[in-house]
This record gives C-alpha cells, structure tokens and sequence, in this order.
C-alpha cells in the first residue's frame, strides 16, 4: 500500500511526504552545493512552490470530494505530482468529473491571479519586468531562467503546467484519465468506461516511452512507465469490483487461526506449524496486538530458541464480513501474500492471496 512520512493533517486528510521526494531534495542540495551554489536558494525557492502548488491542487480534489459525500484518506505527494488516496471511487460519473476538474481549475486560477497581481503591480521584482507587454521581446532561454530567478514567474510556470498536463493527457492517474473516464462511463457505464479509459492510458503511456527513449528524454519515458503501472492497477480494480460484486471473504477464511503465545519459541512454532499443516500461524505481540508469521521465515531461521514475534510480521487484521474485492485491491497494492481476519475482535483466520485469486478466476469464469 502506498504511504509516505505525514507531515500535517488538514480537514481531517492526512497530508504525507513519499520518500522519493525526500530523496530529491537531498540530491539537489547535495548537487547544487558542489556544482552551483549561487542557485541553491533559488532552486529550493522553487521547490517550495512545486511542492506547495501540487499540495493545494491534491486538496481541491479532497474538498470536492467530501462535499460530494466521498472521503479521502490521505494526501501522499512525488516529486512528480500527488495522489489523493480513498476507499472508495466516486459511483456517479458526475462525482468523478466534477473532483477531477477540481484540481486543473485550481491551478489556473492561480495562474489567472498571478496574471492580475503583475498587471496591477507591474514593477513588482518578483516577475519579469515587460514580459507582459512584450513577450517576444524574451527568448525561450530567458524564459527558462526566469522561472528560477522569480517566484511569481515560477508559481505562474508551475501552476500552468500543473493545469495544462493534467487536464489535458487523458490518461491515469492524470485527471485527464479521469474526466475520460466519467465521459465514457456516463455513456458506456462504469466498468467498460473503466476498461476503455485504461486501454487509452496505456497506449499513451507506451507512446511517451518510446518519444522519451529515442529523443533522450528519461524523466518523459518515466513518468510514461508510471502511467503504465497505474493505469494497469486502475483496470485490475475495476475487474475487481465487477467480477468479484458483493461476494465477501468468508468462504475463503481458513479458520485454523491458531495464536502462538507471546513468549513462543521458533521450535514451538515449527512443530505447531507442521501439526496444523497450515503455511501461517498469528503471534501475540503485545496487549491486543497480532503479527503473523510464515513458513518460510521459520525454515530460515537457525535460533530454535528466538523468540517468535521479533519475527513476526505485522499485518492488518480485516472483517469476516470484507468485501472481496476491497481484499483483492489490498493484495494488489502490497506483497503480502496473507491478511488476517477477526471476528468479535478475536483472531478468527487468514486470507492467503492464492484462494482469493482463485475465486475471482471461478467468479469470473461464470460472469463470462
């Protein structure tokens, strides 16, 4: 599942930082600092209004969707833009339009008050003077220096750019895909709609791949190879919702859930292990608290005498009543390849990822 460090919590979203981003800052300081030190408090500057600007943007998205009844989770910010994060997809293609063009129309209305600001305060020296009345007087190189050196210039660049490239790639998990996708919905319905939207991400994406590898532009091909992934885990939902339906997990449970004491050994776990004949077993790890630990960590470790649960893994523990696509959506966005259940809030069993899977290809072999 994705997350990232929060760094604050506003109107109840959480807001968090990907690591990916943190690596960048360091990066551009640690380059800047030996290369070109004169930029470095112009390009953090800048920085800030990056960050600062998608920031805002994921957040007109999140307030849009809680006043149309749809709450997000979290806000989790790349280098490369944010994703709000949800339990749930906006049922009505209207819902879904209205949150998409939410974040775009923030951004040009803050390139529109950038525009306004200079025009009343025209010597202000944090734009580019004349650029207004006479914008072919500044050559594209000049621009491109203006963007750093000014930061009402940047914040206008970044916004635009913001507006103009999620707006208009209609691909995921851009808005763009996502107006596409409430168009098509609204007129193919929402699971076909889904798959049609998807399909067009992904050619796109393929097409910024092979444009940025034979032009030599890596970050293009990237952020292609990331459209790609996104719009393939978008589609697997989507399946997931229509084949799997209301169908819960509690015909799939292995209620064998036996607890391993908190002081458990790994050579008590073993022999448990093999008279259950089951690949996992949950291990107390504290007052009301449960990991889960499997077969192949115990074959691996040599120390009979260690205790278990500082082996253990820490899983998330789901209802009896789940439902079965909210599951198989969890599968696909980690790599645990078991979950566990609680009842009364009391262990109850597992879910392994080979039954789900099983019983999403048995579902949808008879949907077809």
């Amino acid at each position: 599942m994705l997350s990232g460090f929060r760094i604050l919590r506003v109107a109840g979203i959480s807001l968090e930082l990907h690591a990916s981003f943190l690596i960048l800052i360091t990066l551009m300081i640690v380059f800047l600092g030996f290369t070109d030190p004169a930029s470095l408090f112009s390009t953090l500057v800048f920085v800030f209004i990056l960050f600062a600007s998608v920031l805002l943007h994921e957040l007109a998205h999140a307030l849009v969707a809680r006043f149309r009844k749809i709450r997000v989770e979290k806000i989790i910010l790349f280098p490369i833009g944010g994703m709000a994060v949800s339990k749930q997809n906006p049922s009505r293609p209207l819902d879904e339009f209205l949150i998409a063009v939410a974040g775009p129309a923030f951004n040009f209305m803050v390139v529109l008050g950038v525009l306004f600001f200079v025009s009343v305060y025209p010597q202000t020296p944090f734009f580019p003077a004349g650029l207004l009345e006479n914008p072919s007087a500044f050559p594209v190189d000049a621009l491109s220096d203006s963007v750093l050196k000014f930061p009402l210039m940047g914040l206008l660049w970044v916004n635009l750019m913001l507006g103009v490239f999620n707006l208009f790639v209609p691909a995921f998990p851009m808005d763009g895909g996502r107006i596409l996708r409430a168009m098509l919905s609204a007129w193919m319905g929402g699971f076909r709609g889904t798959v049609a939207a998807c399909h067009v991400s992904q050619v796109i994406s393929i097409l910024m791949i092979f444009w940025g590898l034979f032009s030599g532009g890596l970050m293009l091909a990237l952020i292609g190879g990331f459209i790609f992934l996104a719009a393939s885990q978008e589609k697997n939902s989507a399946q997931a919702t229509h084949v799997l339906g209301n169908a819960t997990i509690e015909s799939i449970i292995r209620k064998n859930a036996w607890v391993l004491g908190y002081d458990s050994r790994v050579s008590e776990a073993r022999s448990k292990m093999m008279e259950l004949n089951e690949p996992a077993l949950l291990v107390e790890t504290g007052p009301n608290a449960f990991g889960m630990i499997f077969s192949e960590q115990l074959e691996k470790e040599t120390n009979l005498v260690r205790n278990v649960r500082e082996i253990a893994q820490s899983v998330p523990f789901i209802s009896v009543q789940a439902p079965a696509r909210e599951v198989l959506n969890f599968f696909n966005a980690s790599e645990l390849e078991a979950i566990a259940v609680q009842s009364g809030g009391q262990p109850a069993g597992f879910v392994f990822r080979e039954d789900l899977e099983k019983l999403f290809k048995l579902l949808k072999l008879n949907k077809n």
